[in-house]
């Protein structure tokens, strides 16, 4: 494992961490420990800002069941504050953000041109694969335990 995955995984709090994705018209639910795990493979490079706009102007950590409110902006406000720009944001083969977004908005604040990430070229088997968002969602909050085994299969680590 690099040695940047390593700090990084042996310095975070990943209880309920996670990163899902529609595939295939179903929900697919990494565990980003896991993620960062598998990261270890792969080279971190800089990565120009302007590259990606796409993800720094797409709807995060909000949605209509998780409205921003003045307390959530706020906890979100410290979170970009706290954001260490040693470790590397993780990109997904898409180019999308899996892990790091306030590390990628802290950059954006402080006026970088360029941040640091490691790009997964395919992303590997996932922990959890529910039919809906909805279930994906429930499964999260369960400690991504499915609702049945007979809706949903789990898959990888």
């Amino acid at each position: 494992m690099n040695s940047i995955a390593s700090n990084y995984l042996k310095n975070r709090d990943f209880k309920t961490h996670v990163y899902g994705d529609v595939v295939d018209q179903s929900f697919y639910i990494w565990k980003v420990p896991n993620l960062w795990t598998y990261a270890a493979n792969f080279a971190t490079e800089s990565v120009p800002l302007k590259t990606l706009v796409s993800e720094i102007d797409r709807m995060r950590w909000f949605n209509p069941a998780m409205p921003p409110t003045i307390r959530r902006i706020v906890s979100h406000c410290i979170k970009i504050q706290h954001a260490d720009l040693s470790y590397p944001i993780l990109l997904g083969p898409r180019g999308q953000v899996i892990d790091g977004s306030h590390r990628l908005a802290k950059a954006l604040l402080e006026g970088h041109d360029s941040i640091d990430a490691i790009r997964l070229t395919a992303m590997p088997s996932p922990d959890l694969v529910t039919d809906t968002v909805a279930e994906g969602m429930e499964a999260i909050q369960n400690g991504l335990q499915p609702k049945t085994q007979e809706h949903s299969a789990t898959v990888g680590h």
